[in-house]
């Protein structure tokens, strides 16, 4: 594959003429550039020549007669647009892959048929309580050895940090309990164990 990639870079008049200004040296500005390199001028920083191979940074430029058949390994497992894309980004690049991607993709019956499976569900937004510190979340967490506890209100989004002398529930209850008097009086509690009312 590696030959093959030189080969095709070689016999590709577009990457040839970018590798000629990346020897040259980039013009001032971006309008003294043929207008087919102009793309690559934000990039310009990050590309490089290696043996005959063009790349972006650690990402090898695909020529275009090679374009396809890349497309065709980034798809053969049929992972969808997100992954196919993260999947190419790791390794390889030429302006317009993302949506050359996204159209084999969406191109693909396989594809179609799996995402409709696979669909999302819907984020559930929690119901905004009527006044602050009626309903808050809390959680447990350790910085520097110490613990504390974070309680955040539902309705305001104001956190509460607490030190805890112990991690003990009734220790918990007690710092909660001490909050009651400046916030108001809590109606539903949530943690990672669950609701408490």
């Amino acid at each position: 594959m590696y030959a093959k990639f030189q080969k095709e870079t070689a016999n590709d008049e577009h990457l040839q003429e970018l590798q000629d200004v990346i020897f040259n040296g980039w013009p001032n500005e971006k309008s003294e550039l043929i207008h087919s390199l102009r793309p690559y001028w934000t990039y310009r920083d990050e590309l490089s020549v290696i043996d005959g191979l063009l790349y972006k940074s650690n990402k090898a430029i695909v020529p275009k007669a090679l374009q396809n058949e890349m497309l065709d390994k980034i798809h053969e497992s049929h992972l969808g647009i997100v992954k196919c894309k993260s999947r190419a980004r790791d390794v390889l690049f030429w302006i317009g892959m993302g949506q050359d991607i996204e159209d084999k993709v969406k191109a693909c019956g396989l594809c179609a048929q799996h995402q409709s499976l696979n669909a999302k569900e819907p984020m559930l937004m929690p119901e905004i309580p009527e006044r602050p510190w009626s309903k808050v979340a809390t959680d447990l967490f350790e910085y520097q050895k110490q613990h504390y506890l974070l309680v955040v209100d539902f309705y305001s989004k104001w956190p509460e940090v607490m030190k805890l002398d112990n991690e003990t529930s009734k220790n918990t209850i007690d710092y909660l309990k001490g909050e009651m008097p400046i916030f108001g009086y809590i109606d539903e509690l949530v943690s990672d164990n669950g609701f408490l009312h």
